[in-house]
Order: C-alpha cells, then sequence, then structure tokens
C-alpha cells in the first residue's frame, strides 16, 4: 500500500513540475509581449508629428517670418532666449526632424540662420540672431508661424517693372566711407533680370564668383545700412532672379543674388553704378557652351600602364573605339598612364599632345605621325595641288 500511495505520489509531483514550468514559460512570453506592445507604443508616442518642409519670408520692419510644415497640428512650443549670443531656440516635443539640411542661411537682416537639430524625442530650431528682438508663434492648420522682431521702419518692394530698398542717410553715411547706397531691381527687354546696385562712390572693390547655385558679390570696405540688410523677392518679374539678399556677415557686406534654371550673366559698371545681367538659357544654349568649354565627347575609358609602348596604346584606343588605325613609322617610345573615366578622345589628345604627335581623321582612319610630319606633308600635298591646278 505504501509502495502504490508513493508511486502516485511521485506521478503527481511530476506533474507539477511539469505544469509549473509550463506556467513560468507562459509568465515569460507575456511578459516579452507586454514590453514589445508598450515599447511600441512609447515610440509612437515619442514621434507624434513629423517636420516636413520649412519656408522663410521677409517682413517690413526688419522681421523674419518663419513657417515650419508638420503633418499635422503643431505641437505647443516649449522656448527660451540667449542674449549673448543672440538666440531664439524653440524645442518641439514628439516631432520628428525629416528635413534634409540641418543649417538654413536665411540673410533677412536681423535673422541669420536657421538650424534644426532632432533628438531622441524632440525637434529643436535654433534662431541665430544679430540682436535679440521677442517673437511670437501661431498655428495656422499644419503650420507653426514664428514671427520673429517687432514692427520697424524698413520697407521691401515688390512689383511692377522695378523693385527697390532705398531709404535716406543712415549714421554710416554720414560718417564717411564707401556705402551701399540703393539696390534696384529690373526686367530687361529680352526677359533677363538686371540687378543694380549704386555705391556713394565709384573705386569699389568688388568679388564676384558663383557659390552653391548663387552668384555672390562681396563688397570689400563698402557698408550695408541696416536698411538694405534684408531680402528681395523678384519672383514676379518672371526672370531668372528669384531673390537678393543682402547682408554683413562676419564683419563682410555681401550681396547674394539667387537665380533659377539655367542661366548665364554678366556685370559692367559706370561711375558708381554696378550691374548684374542675369539671363535664361535653354538647353541647347547650356550643351553648346559645354562643348566649347570642354569639347571632350566620347565614351570613358581608364588607362593604368607603366612605360607602355606608345604604339600599343594608340592601338588599346583604336579597339576601344572601333576605329582603323594608321601611325607612321616614326611613331615610337614608351609613355606612362593614369587616367580615370576620362573620355577616350581628351586621352588620345594628351598621348598625342605628351609624345609631339598629330592626328588626321579621314572618315574611320585615324592616321597618326609627328606634328611636323604632318605638317611637312599636308605642306607638299598642297604645292602639289597647286602645280597641278596650273597645268
Amino acid at each position: 500500500m505504501m509502495l502504490t500511495d508513493t508511486v502516485k505520489s511521485s506521478g503527481f509531483n511530476f506533474k507539477n513540475n511539469k505544469l509549473l514550468r509550463f506556467a513560468k514559460m507562459f509568465v515569460q512570453i507575456r511578459n516579452i509581449v507586454r514590453f514589445l506592445v508598450v515599447g511600441t507604443l512609447s515610440i509612437g508616442n515619442v514621434w507624434a508629428l513629423s517636420l516636413n518642409d520649412v519656408s522663410f519670408a521677409s517682413l517690413p520692419g526688419d522681421r523674419t517670418e518663419v513657417t515650419l510644415v508638420f503633418d499635422g497640428t503643431p505641437p505647443q512650443v516649449e522656448g527660451y532666449t540667449i542674449e549673448r549670443p543672440a538666440r531664439i531656440s524653440l524645442d518641439l516635443k514628439g516631432v520628428q526632424n525629416t528635413l534634409v539640411d540641418k543649417y538654413h542661411d536665411l540673410g533677412l537682416g536681423n535673422a541669420k540662420r536657421m538650424t534644426v537639430i532632432g533628438t531622441n524625442d524632440r525637434t529643436r530650431i535654433i534662431l541665430d540672431l544679430v540682436d535679440l528682438v521677442p517673437y511670437k508663434t501661431r498655428v495656422s492648420g499644419n503650420n507653426l508661424i514664428v514671427l520673429v522682431g517687432a514692427e520697424g521702419s524698413g520697407v521691401v518692394k515688390s512689383g511692377g517693372t522695378t523693385a527697390a530698398a532705398s531709404s535716406g542717410m543712415s549714421p554710416s553715411m554720414k560718417a564717411g566711407g564707401k556705402t551701399l547706397t540703393n539696390i534696384d531691381f529690373k526686367r530687361g527687354d529680352k526677359g533677363e533680370g538686371k540687378v543694380v546696385l549704386n555705391f556713394s562712390a565709384s573705386d569699389v572693390d568688388i568679388d564676384m564668383a558663383e557659390v552653391a547655385g548663387n552668384i555672390q558679390l562681396k563688397l570689400k570696405g563698402v557698408q550695408i545700412p541696416v536698411e538694405f540688410r534684408q531680402r528681395l523677392d523678384v519672383v514676379d518679374f518672371a526672370t531668372p532672379v528669384q531673390r537678393i539678399d543682402s547682408d554683413v556677415i562676419d564683419g563682410v557686406s555681401i550681396v547674394t543674388i539667387k537665380p533659377s534654371g539655367n542661366y548665364d550673366y554678366l556685370a559692367y559698371q559706370a561711375d558708381k553704378q554696378f550691374t548684374v545681367s542675369v539671363e535664361a538659357l535653354t538647353e541647347e544654349d547650356v550643351l553648346k557652351r559645354k562643348q566649347d568649354k570642354f569639347p571632350f565627347t566620347g565614351d570613358k575609358l581608364s588607362l593604368n600602364f607603366q612605360n607602355i609602348e606608345v604604339r600599343a596604346v594608340l592601338q588599346l584606343i583604336a579597339d576601344f573605339t572601333g576605329l582603323n588605325l594608321v601611325a607612321s613609322d616614326t611613331v615610337g617610345g614608351t609613355i606612362t598612364l593614369r587616367l580615370q573615366n576620362v573620355p577616350w578622345d581628351q586621352a588620345l589628345e594628351l598621348i598625342l599632345k605628351t609624345k609631339g604627335l598629330d592626328k588626321r581623321k579621314v572618315g574611320n582612319v585615324l592616321l597618326i605621325a609627328p606634328a611636323d610630319e604632318i605638317a611637312a606633308r599636308e605642306k607638299l600635298e598642297l604645292e602639289t595641288n597647286k602645280q597641278v591646278a596650273a597645268l
């Protein structure tokens, strides 16, 4: 009897242990699932919104309007300001930054630059200013609009056939020195955009260059009054020029012309007036100018040889292009090449110039010989043709 009870008791304990293991496993699985669900919900809560776009506009009174575009109703803004350096910082909790660029140059008078930083649970907007000014925020649909600056007297006009930003004497002008006195914009007879700068003196030093797709003018030793440090929007004129930004960056006066599409420009000065004319180019114009600047249009190849015979590398190019090659007996010597992804006609030109050779192409036959040999042969042919013509 006791043996039977012991066996039954052992079987019961075995079943109990098995059920206990299953129970523990169930609890572990439940905890894992709960952790995953909570984690997913928390991530969803962190990225409740996305910042998808941003735009800027210059308003009268040296004010700047920044529009932040979200994929839903904008969040509550938590902001603070710093006086030195002058800066406005805005925290947008639960917003994911999807903007490509981190830095955005404003060039809008007092507003210098905007920085967008994405962190673990928020997006931070930092506005760098020349001088600290008040700001306001408001919501319009899915847009959060930040208005930087108080009411002022500066005015930017746009419309008609000319646009200008001008004012009377500034303290810098009264103190003497070279000063920008007026910025004007006109549409030319052929649809070109003309940016006209007037100065207080004729001997201004202007460094003009293309920077990041813009035409940048550095006005060395020239002061830009505060009322001119703003953006002039000239889109309505239907020219290649979209806007003109004037500002002082790191002590240097800079005027930036923002064109669109394909364009070309030229600049000229008459007395105290400096003009930049920007014209639109068609695709054909662009292609022709590229060919004029870089006339090589062959398929690209790579050549990497040490002391290879010139005749051998010429044969390689002939095989690559499918041309028939005739090389003079006087073509010889070796050459070292390291060319990566260059048009074959440019590679051939480099080889010929290096070895004092020249080429003539007749149909699909390429004749290569020393340059003086080809010149002598052509001279002889010319004289022969003249004698035949005389008969």
